[in-house]
């Protein structure tokens, strides 16, 4: 939550910068609208079933970074260039977030493969001795097993209400792009 504000201010910074556009406080609140946009799907999820329902679930075909890759080129080429540089970035960045740290992965190489693929330190899967490994890919269904025996029903409350390494890392990040933005309008 919190890095995807981050990222949304330092796209938003970065984009202005690049394209000598003047740095406005709706361009910077679009920028961070969109570093939400893939979890756009969620939002039915959490009407139709609360939160605690919010899971790994959420995430097809918003989360398929091919569809927002040409999505971003059509913004760039026939609405405007810093749209959809912003759009790009940001939701890129989001899939980032959701390979790392507590994200469950995403479907990079989708439609020619249906496995999620997530950067991680440690093997995923139950019944496997930990090891260290940065790329790890699984499918659906062993995501699904995954998620039954460690998700957390809770995860909001347990992650970004109480201090925990993610939320301390995550609100450090977010720290950082206040700052950024601070200088870059100073």
């Amino acid at each position: 939550m919190f890095l995807d504000i981050g990222i949304g201010i330092l796209s938003a910074i970065f984009i202005s910068s690049l394209l000598q556009i003047k740095l406005t406080v709706l361009f910077i609140f679009i920028s961070i609208l969109l570093a939400f946009f893939p979890d756009i799907d969620a939002i039915y999820s959490i009407v139709k079933k609360g939160f605690k329902s919010l899971d790994h679930r959420h995430r097809d075909f918003f989360h398929y970074p091919i569809i927002h890759l040409f999505v971003g080129i059509f913004i760039v080429l026939f609405i405007e260039l810093k749209f959809g540089a912003l759009f790009l970035i940001n939701t890129f960045g989001h899939f980032l977030h959701d390979s790392a740290g507590i994200g469950w992965g995403v479907k990079w190489l989708w439609p020619f493969s249906k496995k999620l693929y997530k950067f991680s330190f440690t093997d995923l899967l139950a019944g496997k001795k930990p090891k260290i490994r940065f790329l790890y890919e699984f499918s659906d269904e062993e995501l699904n097993s995954a998620n039954f025996k460690y998700g957390d029903p809770n995860w909001i409350r347990n992650i970004y209400l109480r201090p925990s390494l993610i939320s301390i890392v995550e609100f450090i990040f977010f720290l950082i792009s206040v700052f950024a933005l601070y200088f870059y309008l100073k």
